[in-house]
């Protein structure tokens, strides 16, 4: 299907992007529109050996998407205890004794859908608790509404709006290339990593939603946004209004982090909102400055990109600045890979020996050890081969010895898109207060355990999370396998 334009009717100054990541369900792809999607199967193959150890076990655990995602196959136990061994393995060279890191009010632990393609976090709204998709490239939260007939819907957890404020008269929609999101915006008490929003939080309850959802074990989407919606309120903001938080600032974490409590050691991340917890990182933190985007987006300048010591020079007019040193990156949790322009992706690839494309992926030899190395404001940050090296190539396909690349083309977007194999080699903060992003180095020897009960609780003035990376050396995925591409063409709410 072509991509065609939609109006965009801003009738009441609602102005926002959404992107949800999938595999290859968020966008139509056409003829005119170049392919790069590998089947579904072995997407989920790769995904479910390497990254199930923890995704799939904390579903059952959590207990939440049990209900509301019937029929998810679960991991081995075998495999999750394996897993969890190597990555003590990792840690057992530490003479130190791991920092111990508390999950109480503000700060909560990620978990994923099967195939570990997503981070989700519990918001509780109106006393009832729903599995939201953490998404930075989303202006605003939606939960699915209990009269949402969509298949999508079905199975999942939905909410009831007759004990809720309505908006006078107001419904958005949300415009995608595949289909559209409608609803109502209603207002209820929302408690976000157990501390309390105002009391009349607004957001979006969603009554039809297209197919590309189906397969996703949510019951929304969690928007965390670079600036305050007009109309819509901001997470921060409720909470920082409410006196919950001192600054408006969020964490996150990416990848499991130790522990020895039986459900707490499932996690895939940390999530905290209020600001970083000391002990979580090593060093200090370096700061990037955000730039203005009236999608929310945050979106970073990338100063240099490197493999190893070679500096990547991306010609002239292949980026959105025009520059041979400086790209406009948007940083989203809701995308799986890092995606760049086409023309971009196959440079870059040039820069790795005998690299090729199998006709819809980038292909690497499994064998490389090189560095992928992003600058932002002046300070290089590794990507390792662990992180962009995906599934390896089955002896019979002609690519023997190739891994699938996490570095994906798509000129669906002129920025590049630093997705998960990004941030979960980084401890990176939110700051919607100085409009900026601050960037350090994880400390891996960490142990997360909970909150003493003795101990205070209500939510702290200062910081708050923390994680250890899991490499996503299992990923055979493709441009679409992100939330950013869920491309919404327009947003509109009207107000009648």
């Amino acid at each position: 299907m072509l991509f065609l334009p939609l109006s965009i009717m801003l009738l009441c100054g609602l102005s926002a992007g959404f992107h949800p990541a999938s595999i290859n369900r968020f966008i139509d792809n056409g003829d005119n529109v170049m392919r790069l999607q590998p089947s579904t199967d072995l997407l989920k193959t790769s995904r479910q050996n390497i990254h199930a150890r923890y995704s799939k076990v904390g579903q059952c655990a959590d207990g939440i998407l049990r209900t509301v995602a019937d029929g998810i196959e679960l991991c081995a136990s075998d495999g999750l205890r394996s897993s969890v061994e190597h990555h003590d393995e990792s840690k057992s060279n530490s003479d130190e004794k791991p920092i111990q890191v508390e999950i109480k009010p503000g700060v909560s632990t990620l978990y994923s859908d099967a195939n570990n393609l997503t981070y989700l976090v519990d918001v509780v709204i109106a006393g009832d608790t729903y599995p939201l998709i953490l998404d930075t490239a989303s202006a605003f939260m939606w939960v699915y509404g209990e009269e949402c007939l969509s298949p999508a819907c079905q199975n999942r957890k939905r909410i009831a709006t007759h004990n809720m404020i309505p908006e006078a008269d107001s419904r958005f929609t949300l415009s995608y290339i595949s289909g559209v999101v409608t609803g109502e915006i209603y207002r209820s008490h929302v408690i976000f990593n157990n501390m309390s929003s105002a009391k009349n939080f607004s957001f979006a309850v969603a009554n039809e939603v297209p197919d590309m959802f189906d397969d996703y074990p949510m019951s929304g989407i969690f928007g965390l946004p670079s600036n305050k919606h007009p109309n819509l309120d901001c997470i921060l903001s409720s909470l920082w209004k409410a006196g919950s938080i001192k600054e408006q600032k969020f964490a996150i974490s990416l990848g499991h982090v130790d522990s020895d409590d039986e459900k707490l050691r499932l996690n895939t991340g940390v999530f905290s909102i209020g600001g970083p917890v000391e002990g979580l990182y090593k060093g200090d933190f370096y700061n990037v400055p955000v730039h203005s985007s009236a999608a929310g987006y945050w979106n970073v300048t990338v100063d240099a990109l490197y493999v190893d010591e070679s500096a990547v020079l991306i010609p002239r007019g292949n980026t959105s600045l025009n520059s041979y040193e400086q790209k406009s990156a948007i940083i989203d949790t809701g995308t799986t890979l890092m995606i760049l322009p086409t023309s971009d992706a196959i440079l870059l690839h040039s820069y790795f020996p005998n690299s090729m494309s199998d006709g819809k992926n980038f292909a690497i030899y499994c064998n490389c050890t090189s560095d992928l190395v992003v600058n932002l404001n002046n300070k290089n940050w590794t990507i390792p081969s662990t992180s962009y090296l995906g599934k390896e190539y089955p002896k019979d396909s002609g690519f023997e010895g190739y891994c699938v690349s996490n570095i994906q083309g798509s000129d669906i977007m002129s920025s590049w898109i630093l997705g998960d194999i990004f941030l979960e080699n980084v401890y990176v903060v939110f700051d919607l207060d100085n409009q900026q992003l601050s960037f350090a180095e994880k400390n891996h020897n960490v142990k997360l355990v909970r909150q003493d009960s003795s101990g205070e609780q209500s939510c702290p003035a200062r910081s708050l999370t923390g994680s250890s990376p899991v490499s996503r050396n299992g990923a055979l995925v493709n441009t679409n396998s992100s939330y950013m591409y869920a491309f919404v063409l327009s947003i509109l709410m009207l107000l009648s």
